[in-house]
């Protein structure tokens, strides 16, 4: 039997350096190939610096994470970077380089230093530029894109890493409604036609309703809820983790499930 393919947090703790409280508490998660997970929560509730150490760029307090059953720490940055890529929720981009150069720069795990772009990294650029709907604007420095358009950059230059794992902060929070949910039927696409797993941090409740398999529900540093998304996505959990009532709507004709806000609780907002 072949060994399941996972990143896993055991006994995670986590805070920055001589600082106080911890930030992450008891982190027990695994997340297993072949799916989208949802990260959800309120802000502060941890959800970015989880998503930190399982890509090590944080060391954790105490505890590990393990890929594929090995603590992330011994791994080389190198073959780290075949395996994970992460959308961050601020780009960080230079300004005076083009688009398409910036997807390019997705390539660099399998380059040799110094080495031209080959026929197969150009093919690889192009797709996940015309997946993300960014490949119009190829020539255009990032300095002249919307913030919209540098996070569909941004995704795309993960795509084009072309590793096991798409690591997402937030991505559809400066996208329209368009793209969100072009965004979101992509990595269905690519979760179910090229193998890849997902890890993305939502704060819109209906779209990890939505596209996602299975929700990690955070509060407080710390994991409240974590499964299937219809055993996590209730109004009971939604109501204790962001201290506001829920009601649910369903579609009597697809099924699908709808949160809305109904106020603070025993209130209105």
């Amino acid at each position: 039997m072949s060994e399941k393919r996972t990143i896993s947090t055991n006994q995670l703790y986590w805070k920055p350096e001589k600082q106080d409280p911890f930030i992450l508490e008891h982190v027990e998660s695994t997340f297993e190939k072949g799916y989208i997970y949802g990260i959800i929560g309120p802000n502060g509730s941890g959800k970015t610096s989880l998503i930190r150490n399982l890509l090590r760029l944080v060391e954790p307090s105490s505890g590990s994470v393990e890929l594929d059953g090995e603590n992330i720490q011994s791994i080389k940055r190198k073959h780290l970077a075949r395996k994970m890529a992460m959308v961050p929720q601020h780009t960080g981009m230079d300004s005076t380089f083009c688009a398409y150069d910036i997807v390019m720069m997705g390539r660099a795990p399998y380059q040799k230093r110094f080495a031209d772009a080959g026929v197969q990294d150009k093919e690889i650029v192009k797709e996940a530029m015309q997946i993300t709907d960014c490949y119009q604007f190829r020539e255009k420095e990032v300095s002249l894109l919307s913030g919209g358009e540098i996070q569909r950059v941004a995704t795309a230059r993960a795509i084009a890493q072309d590793t096991d794992w798409l690591i997402l902060d937030e991505p559809t929070a400066s996208l329209d409604v368009r793209h969100q949910v072009a965004l979101m039927e992509s990595l269905v696409g690519l979760k179910e036609n090229q193998n890849k797993s997902v890890i993305i941090i939502l704060h819109d409740i209906n779209i990890a309703s939505e596209y996602c398999d299975r929700i990690v529900m955070m509060k407080d540093g710390t994991i409240y809820s974590q499964g299937d998304t219809k055993e996590v996505l209730t109004c009971e959990n939604l109501e204790e983790t962001y201290g506001i009532a829920f009601h649910l709507i369903m579609e009597p004709d697809t099924g699908k499930r709808y949160f809305m806000p109904a106020g603070k609780r025993g209130g209105t907002l």
